[in-house]
């Protein structure tokens, strides 16, 4: 919450930042490209309107020379704006504009969505459910989407072409770790935030690199 204050952002603004840096840890790419739904409900007169009003904008994040999360944060924050200002005008109508390479395997402009919202826990009469549950929707609009819920839950949908159970599994830990560490030092480089635990540190660091050997003495190297 103080980050938030501090720089007088929003929860979902904070935590696309996140995401994006994720995304950057993870692949390399410094201009990343998230698609975010808007619900375009913003007037009273729309509000009783039968009919899908859901549209879809980019937020194309530069983390390019290893910045501060403070500097990626005030980056989206000030993009975010540019693009909320124009949620209006059709996704439809952005790909005609920009009339990018179109591969029909592929969605224009970004393979990754990022969406928060409320998402009420899952309760069945007699049944406790807790953990992570798997739903086969056939077919996916994105290589990867992530849903997270203001309690705390997520929903992530994936191409299984593309991605494991585990690494998704694994992918969440890793957004949680990077959270903590950006709540504990805003101003540190992307690059440098943690994004393991002291355990896998020192599994990597020490366990698999404790590989010393005895050789004879007559033996020469």
């Amino acid at each position: 919450g103080r980050i938030l204050r501090e720089r007088d952002v929003s929860l979902i603004m904070a935590s696309l930042a996140v995401f994006q840096v994720l995304l950057y840890r993870y692949t390399g790419a410094s201009d990343v490209n998230c698609g975010i739904p808007v619900s375009n409900r913003d007037t009273t007169a729309a509000e009783k309107l039968i009919g899908f009003f859901v549209n879809t904008v980019v937020v194309r994040t530069d983390l390019s020379a290893n910045p501060s999360f403070a500097t990626v944060l005030d980056r989206v924050q000030a993009v975010a704006r540019g693009v909320y200002a124009h949620c209006h005008l059709p996704f439809d109508r952005l790909v005609e504009k920009l009339k990018p390479h179109r591969d029909s395997s592929r969605n224009p402009l970004f393979q990754i969505t990022f969406q928060m919202g409320h998402l009420p826990p899952l309760e069945l009469e007699g049944l406790a459910v807790a953990g992570v549950f798997e739903q086969d929707y056939g077919i996916v609009r994105c290589d990867l989407e992530l849903c997270l819920g203001e309690e705390g839950r997520a929903i992530v949908v994936y191409n299984r072409d593309l991605y494991r159970p585990d690494t998704i599994a694994e992918l969440g830990r890793r957004f949680q770790m990077l959270w903590e560490g950006v709540v504990a030092a805003p101003e540190r480089p992307i690059g440098d935030l943690p994004m393991m635990s002291e355990a896998e540190q020192h599994n990597i660091t020490v366990e698999w690199n404790d590989t010393a050997a005895r050789h004879g003495a007559d033996r020469c190297i």
